[in-house]
């Protein structure tokens, strides 16, 4: 038969047996809820390391577009101005042969084709005045005269006049009105010839920076 003795030893190891359960079972959910949050933690950190090198590779992407646009448009100042200076010193080499030409025998063929052409551009008119340069006027005038009345309609009429602003050689032929004009002269030669050597030098510098 059962002491009191052991009866309350029984119920000593029972209460014992059934804290150190609860005590452990406490312990493995505080174990678990540590693991929990420091798994949500280190996801947590990554995620914001994560979103740190993202904005890091951003900004230097960033960076990298605007330091490449900053070269290139700095590049293309520079082609452009590289492109002026040669427009403008081939245009000046042109123009010095131009006043050259003017001097040589050769010119005086320009010289009837530019009066032709005019008189073509302006073959409705019937009151024409044509402007040439000085040596022209006073070292062939009758070289000029003769060709407009070889290709002038035959009820206009005409005069002659010294060119106000320097057109080199060839030129000039307007209205009576001023309303419309011919500009056969070898200045607007010229002109015409600058878009077309501004292409040229374009295509030529681009060339040299793609090699």
């Amino acid at each position: 038969m059962a002491t009191i003795d052991d009866k309350i030893n029984l119920f000593a190891t029972i209460v014992i047996d059934k804290a150190e359960k609860q005590v452990k079972d406490n312990m493995n959910r505080a174990y678990q809820l540590i693991d929990e949050q420091f798994l949500e933690e280190k996801e947590r950190i990554v995620q914001q390391a994560v979103q740190i090198m993202e904005e890091r590779a951003r900004k230097a992407e960033l960076r990298k577009v605007q330091i490449l646009s900053k070269a290139r448009m700095n590049a293309r100042q520079k082609l452009l101005l590289k492109k002026e200076q040669l427009v403008y010193q081939t245009i000046d080499n042109l123009k010095k042969s131009a006043l050259e030409f003017v001097h040589t025998p050769e010119y005086e063929g320009f010289l009837r084709s530019s009066i032709r052409q005019a008189l073509s551009a302006m073959n409705e008119e019937r009151h024409l005045t044509f402007y040439f340069i000085d040596d022209d006027l006073s070292a062939r005038e009758s070289l000029i005269r003769e060709t407009i009345m070889q290709n002038i309609q035959p009820n206009a009429v005409y005069t002659l006049q010294r060119a106000e602003r320097n057109i080199i050689g060839g030129c000039i032929c307007s209205n009576e009105e001023r309303t419309k004009r011919a500009d056969c002269s070898l200045a607007a030669r010229l002109e015409e010839s600058r878009e077309l050597i501004g292409s040229i030098i374009s295509e030529s510098l681009q060339q040299v920076v793609s090699e």
